[in-house]
C-alpha cells in the first residue's frame, strides 16, 4: 500500500521520483521506490545518515518539512548527492514512529524546478500522516498494552517470516 501511495504521489506532483526513507541502524535506506524509468533510486540502497548532504538528513534532523524548489540556486544546497542524477528540486516530510521517533522521510524529486502547489504539499502530507497511522496500527497489533512487550500476534508473524526464509534458502529452521 505505501507502494501506491508513492506512486500516487509522484504522478500528481509530475515528479521524476518519489520515496519513503527508513532510518536504520545511522543509516538511511531506499524503503519504497517510485517505478518510473528514470528513477535512479533502487530500494535497499542505503547511505549513511549523518553528514550524507541528503535532503532527507535535513528533514530528519530539523523533524519538519523542506522544499528546495531548485538546490542550484540555493549554496546550501549546491552540493547536494542527488545532483549528480540531475534531481534539483525535493519535497519531503518526516515520518515518526509511535513512540516519536524519526521512521524516515516521503518525498518527491525532480530534474525541473517546481513550486509545487499548496494541493500537492498537503497531499503528501496526508499520505505522510496515513503512514504514520498504519506504523501505529502496527505497532499496537504487535505490543501487549500493559507491558509494551511484543506479543503473540507478532511471536507468529515473526514464526511465519523465518519459516518462509528458511525455505526459500533451503536451510533447516
Amino acid at each position: 500500500e505505501w507502494q501506491s501511495i508513492v506512486e500516487l504521489i509522484v504522478n500528481i506532483g509530475e515528479a521524476r521520483a518519489g520515496l519513503i526513507m527508513r532510518v536504520q541502524n545511522e543509516e538511511i535506506e531506499v524503503f519504497i521506490s517510485s517505478k518510473q524509468a528514470n528513477n535512479p533510486y533502487k530500494v535497499g540502497t542505503t547511505e549513511p545518515l549523518a553528514h550524507s548532504g541528503l535532503y532527507c538528513e535535513a528533514v530528519i534532523k530539523n523533524d519538519e518539512i523542506l522544499h528546495v524548489s531548485n538546490a542550484l540556486k540555493s549554496k546550501e544546497w549546491q552540493n547536494i548527492p542527488d545532483l549528480k542524477y540531475g534531481l534539483l528540486c525535493y519535497l519531503g516530510f518526516p515520518i515518526k514512529l509511535p513512540n516519536g521517533q524519526p521512521f524516515g522521510t516521503i518525498c518527491i524529486l525532480d530534474d525541473k524546478e517546481n513550486d509545487y502547489s499548496s494541493h500537492t504539499i498537503q497531499l503528501i502530507e496526508k499520505m505522510r500522516d496515513l503512514i504514520e497511522s498504519h506504523l501505529k496500527l502496527l505497532y499496537i497489533s504487535f505490543h501487549d498494552a500493559l507491558t509494551n512487550t511484543y506479543n503473540r500476534t507478532y511471536f507468529n508473524a515473526r514464526v511465519d517470516k523465518e519459516m518462509q526464509q528458511a525455505a526459500q534458502k533451503n536451510e533447516p529452521l
